[in-house]
């Protein structure tokens, strides 16, 4: 399979305030088509990085390639390549959707004024076109947002967080435009959240920031091959059960949920030994099986979660 080719680098990238860096010595790469997952906690340096990339803040050191050029060589060159959505999208709420795309496509000399129906419809929002904006529910703007950054046509579209206080429905919405902007209008695509199931549902390539340090880049495909298996164990004491654990079988390797179930990923052919042990001890066990680490699993793993 043909590597595809880099349209977005960052290298050594990152961004100190007050002698505390918000991002540092960042390295990553988008690939031409393809969706990338940024993934991190609230705070972790996913905004600070995307407004880098948009030259919003200026970076403290490092570069950014995009299109295979540095960015410092374009203009206004860069901005007709690129399409954004950075947080809640803001928009003249007593002017209908129809008329604020009018207005940002005249901002930006977009010439063909039918271009705003057809993302409108292509959206979703061509029965909604001739509504005022303050009658939107949130789902309805963060379409409109993302219909505001498909204007001129973008090879590489930029969302942060764009599915930020949306209920189940409007999340799926979200999604499925994703989806079907890669699909059908062959535009890369760099996502930042810290809902990992929607990710994981959506990438084809996630980075994941902590404190604002890249730890780990993986496709997709390779976390379904190369997953790390863990035993979950499901019982009566769960604080009680991880002490018997790191007592009686020395396991280190544990991490106790929120939910109480435990995840062990040691000693996985001695299902036996740790029932054994925590029954003796009193503890009653409800489940024990062998599972494959997913998205969210890693993402705990690697940024600290409740990993004791």
């Amino acid at each position: 399979m043909q590597q595809r080719t880099p349209i977005l680098e960052v290298s050594n990238l990152g961004k100190v305030y007050n002698g505390t860096w918000a991002v540092k010595s960042l390295n990553l790469s988008v690939r031409t088509g393809e969706i990338y997952g940024f993934l991190g906690r609230n705070g972790a340096g996913k905004t600070t990085t995307i407004r880098m990339i948009m030259g919003l803040i200026r970076p403290s050191q490092g570069q950014i390639r995009l299109f295979g050029r540095p960015k410092e060589s374009f203009g206004q060159e860069m901005f007709r390549r690129i399409g954004s959505m950075i947080e809640y999208p803001g928009f003249y709420t007593h002017l209908t959707a129809r008329e604020n795309l009018l207005y940002n496509a005249r901002m930006i000399g977009l010439p063909n004024l039918k271009a705003v129906d057809e993302i409108l419809s292509f959206m979703g929002l061509g029965q909604a076109a001739d509504k005022q904006v303050n009658q939107f529910s949130l789902g309805m703007k963060q379409r409109l947002g993302i219909a505001r950054a498909l204007l001129h046509e973008p090879e590489l579209l930029i969302l942060d967080e764009p599915t930020n206080g949306l209920d189940p429905a409007g999340i799926r919405e979200i999604r499925h435009i994703i989806r079907d902007l890669s699909k059908y209008r062959n535009i890369t695509i760099f996502v930042s959240s810290h809902i990992l199931p929607e990710i994981e549902q959506l990438a084809d390539r996630v980075g994941i920031i902590h404190q604002g340090q890249l730890v780990e880049e993986i496709a997709m495909d390779e976390l379904e091959r190369k997953g790390k298996q863990y035993l979950t164990v499901k019982s009566s004491n769960p604080h009680r059960a991880v002490q018997i654990l790191e007592e009686k079988l020395r396991i280190q390797q544990l991490r106790l949920l929120d939910d109480g179930e435990i995840q062990v990923f040691e000693q996985l052919e001695q299902p036996h030994a740790m029932n054994r042990v925590l029954v003796e001890a009193g503890v009653d066990v409800f489940h024990l099986s062998v599972q494959k680490e997913t998205l969210e699993d890693r993402f705990m793993r690697l940024t600290g979660g409740e990993t004791r």
